[in-house]
């Protein structure tokens, strides 16, 4: 009985564990209030508007927005201006000019994702494709205004 013991431990202890950012959801209070605070104005085109829900009638989506820059991937995290609860983050890869476009609500959950390459149509990815690359987009958004403690 010991060594069954011993045995399920090991076994338990090699299993992968699950990545933090699937167990709880980020709260991104304090970024969205960064970008309605700072964020500058900006319209989300029509082309992700339409496919994410935000817009039916083929126009842009008016929205506050953040942006920054890792590498050759610009990062937006979009509030609507209209609608507080319609949040969004937009990762676009410079080289191949693919953006990911993910709806989310203000706990941190993923709602919905499209992929867009170049000029083309976008395109919903199912949630469970989306979600290791939703995850990495909503912690990069969630630790960059996360305040820092002071280090002496």
């Amino acid at each position: 009985m010991y060594r069954l013991a011993l045995l399920l431990l090991s076994v338990a202890a090699l299993a992968p564990a699950q990545p933090a950012a699937a167990a709880t959801p980020a709260t991104l209070t304090s970024v969205i209030d960064e970008a309605l605070a700072t964020g500058s104005d900006a319209l989300l085109p029509a082309i992700l508007s339409v496919p994410l829900g935000l817009s039916n009638d083929e126009s842009a989506t008016p929205v506050h927005e953040l942006v920054a820059q890792t590498g050759h991937i610009t990062h937006r995290f979009c509030v609507s201006i209209s609608h507080r609860h319609e949040i969004l983050m937009l990762n676009v890869e410079e080289d191949s000019g693919v953006t990911n476009a993910y709806l989310l609500s203000a706990a941190g959950k993923l709602r919905k994702a499209v992929t867009q390459a170049g000029q083309g149509a976008a395109v919903t990815i199912p949630r469970a494709h989306a979600a290791a690359a939703f995850f990495a987009e909503r912690d990069y958004w969630s630790d960059r205004l996360r305040p820092r403690t002071a280090t002496h």
